[in-house]
């Protein structure tokens, strides 16, 4: 067996001298790909960030509400509500103007490839038969839009997605320009200043 100090002394000659400078070579690689690889993934994990905001009564349609049986009353403050026709009146709801009547969210996550994806949407507290939503995305090269809007069956929520493509990585955000729930109860429910931003890789 050799001793430990003809094999130190193998290791400090010329050849020994260069396996280890390969080896310390070997392991600092090693180590630079591992530290760069998780890196590139921290910087690719998508990151999403969900905005919700509160939804505005901005109004009411009496002739909505007639058709879908109920009443639009005046309080004596002068602001409207809607009750159930036979219901009674004098109990003032929530449902007022001005006052909340939902909440609308937004994400905006970019996923690589210069794309993004938009999830937003509403819910409201009664139901709904129609709606309008208009979204804008906005990076460094201009502005996008897309726009929805259905005929609902009394429902108290509605979210779409949208995948986004741009020709610009960086800062953008996304935004609903306008939006609006409009309620059995002939209450028109508005959404205002929902928005989010990502950075697109």
């Amino acid at each position: 067996m050799r001793s430990f100090g003809s094999v130190l002394r193998k290791l400090t000659s010329g050849s020994g001298r260069r396996v280890l400078a390969l080896s310390a070579a070997v392991i600092a690689l090693v180590g630079l790909t591992a530290a760069t690889a998780g890196t590139a993934s921290a910087a690719a994990a998508p990151h999403t960030v969900r905005v919700t905001v509160q939804m505005h009564v901005v109004g009411f349609n009496a002739t909505v509400a007639r058709a879908h049986g109920y009443l639009v009353k005046t309080a004596p403050d002068g602001h409207q509500y809607a009750v159930a026709k036979g219901a009674n009146s004098a109990v003032v709801p929530n449902t007022t103007v001005p006052g909340n009547c939902g909440t609308a969210t937004m994400d905006y996550t970019a996923i690589g490839g210069k794309a993004a994806n938009v999830y937003t949407g509403f819910t409201v507290d009664d139901g709904a038969w129609l709606f309008s939503w208009n979204v804008s995305v906005t990076d460094n090269a201009g502005v996008g839009n897309e726009s929805w809007g259905d005929y609902l069956a009394s429902d108290h929520q509605w979210y779409t997605t949208w995948e986004t493509h741009h020709s610009v990585t960086g800062y953008s955000w996304a935004e609903v320009t306008s939006g609006a729930a409009f309620l059995d109860n002939g209450t028109t429910c508005e959404a205002a200043n929902v928005s989010a931003s990502t950075n697109l890789y």
